[in-house]
């Protein structure tokens, strides 16, 4: 829920940045409709048309004063219906030749970017209700046209007018559209990295980094794949920090958190360029190799995954070292299935740390 309305704030704050943009260009553009919708009334006469339109600029002027006090959706409302009361004004006086007759369109894909389908939809639905009764209306000659049709196109007036008109749709629609959807882009890429860093943080250990076991799970199933392809094999070694309890002891907590990403970090090293490591939970840690091509190899990369663990780390100016015991698991060898290694793995390690601090065991080969 709260995330949610994260996203409709930022969405909020998305379209005033647009409508404030947008404010002083449809003021510009008023402006100069306005002063050629005046003069064009030699051609038309003065009457109730033109003092709504004087309203309808005195009301733009005011949005673009206070645009910074007014809602996003107050200021998107007020665009619309100040476009849809020119237009009908002028479709009423012209017809279909009224230059106003383009905004009809233009606010009904607006909508689009602001409100809601049922809200668009009825919205076009009305448009669609007004022009089919204008056209009747004008068919059986409930309206008419004031000057002649030949009289308006001769008109410089009504063509500038037209132009302007035309002008609004072409700067406001695009340039809407555009910034809406640039800015939503923003918006969506913003989420996918906090998805991201989410999911993230939902399969890495918040400690050391390391991932946890649900994506060394994952990384198993696909190194068995690829293992299959390329006749490989696969280890699971399963390793215990050794006096471990001793640092919590000697030195707290603060030692121990330095100790166990003193261990991510050697461990992650050791299997950068081939390997997983993942951290099970308290000074458990598991790593998979799997570009060894005999025992004996993978022997030597035990060894030196134990002697990199067991190099020295500092705390307050003290250098500390602990060991690790290591239980080994083949794929095949002691199991076919992850939990399966992991428990041949599992009591390996704990022979290991029977044995001595340090210690490498093999599991014992899996019963038939």
């Amino acid at each position: 829920m709260n995330q949610m309305k994260a996203i409709i704030d930022e969405e909020m704050k998305l379209i005033n940045q647009l409508m404030n943009s947008m404010v002083l260009v449809w003021m510009f553009l008023s402006t100069f409709a306005l002063i050629f919708t005046l003069l064009r009334t030699e051609l038309t006469g003065w009457g109730g048309k033109e003092n709504m339109l004087i309203l309808i600029y005195i009301a733009i002027m005011l949005v673009a004063v206070f645009r910074n006090r007014l809602s996003p959706y107050i200021k998107v409302f007020l665009f619309i219906a100040s476009q849809v009361l020119v237009a009908i004004l002028g479709v009423l006086e012209f017809g279909f030749m009224a230059p106003a007759i383009l905004f009809l369109p233009m606010t009904v894909m607006l909508l689009a970017c602001f409100y809601k389908q049922a809200v668009i939809l009825f919205f076009a639905g009305l448009v669609l209700v007004f022009i089919s009764w204008a056209a009747y209306a004008f068919h059986n000659g409930y309206l008419s046209l004031s000057p002649d049709a030949n009289v308006i196109f001769m008109n410089v007036e009504h063509w500038v007018v037209y132009i302007i008109c035309l002008a609004n749709l072409l700067l406001f629609l695009p340039i809407s559209i555009y910034k809406y959807r640039n800015n939503m882009n923003q918006l969506l890429f913003e989420v996918m990295e906090q998805k991201k860093e989410i999911e993230h943080l939902a399969n890495h250990d918040f400690l050391t980094g390391l991932p946890l076991i649900k994506l060394c799970m994952s990384q198993f199933d696909a190194f068995l794949a690829s293992d299959y392809q390329n006749n490989k094999h696969l280890a699971m070694l399963f390793l215990d920090i050794d006096k471990f309890k001793l640092v919590l002891d000697q030195y707290g907590h603060d030692a121990g958190d330095i100790c166990l990403i003193h261990v991510a970090n050697k461990l992650s090293k050791e299997v950068r360029s081939a390997g997983f490591a993942c951290r099970l939970g308290g000074d458990e840690f598991m790593v998979l190799l799997n570009t060894f091509k005999s025992k004996d190899e993978l022997i030597d990369k035990a060894e030196r995954i134990v002697s990199e663990v067991s190099s020295t780390f500092k705390f307050r100016g003290k250098h500390l070292s602990v060991g690790v015991s290591v239980g080994i698991a083949l794929f095949g060898e002691h199991g076919k299935k992850f939990h399966d290694l992991k428990r041949a793995a599992d009591r390996a390690m704990y022979q290991a740390k029977s044995s001595n601090n340090n210690s490498i065991c093999f599991a014992e080969p899996e019963a038939n």
